[in-house]
């Protein structure tokens, strides 16, 4: 979410272009998607350069969350959708890597 709101940084995820619907396609979306009118549409322009989103955080060196299909999240975030990542922490004391998925 944080790269598509960078503005210099946006085009690695493909991206992000904006159009106009009319008031018949804005009202068969909001019944079709059960949520708000909206007229202005954001959409990914085009393919991202990454496939795969690894995310690190300042000084956490034993977590990553990991997103496998980019265009698919992105997809999603713009749709107002929840996109699925993977969190990968690794135990310190036995070098175990524990998976668990989360929901943004």
């Amino acid at each position: 979410r944080k790269l598509l709101k960078n503005k210099p940084l946006r085009g690695l995820l493909g991206g992000v272009e904006t159009y106009t619907v009319g008031d018949a396609l804005a009202k068969s979306q909001q019944k079709l998607n059960d949520g708000p009118l909206r007229k202005q549409i954001a959409e990914r322009g085009g393919e991202p350069i990454f496939e795969v989103i690894v995310e690190l955080h300042r000084n956490e060196y034993d977590t990553w969350r990991i997103t496998l299909d980019a265009a698919k999240a992105v997809d999603g975030i713009l749709a107002g959708e929840e996109c699925q990542s993977e969190i990968r922490r690794r135990v310190k004391n036995t070098n175990t890597i524990l998976h668990e998925m989360e929901f943004l």
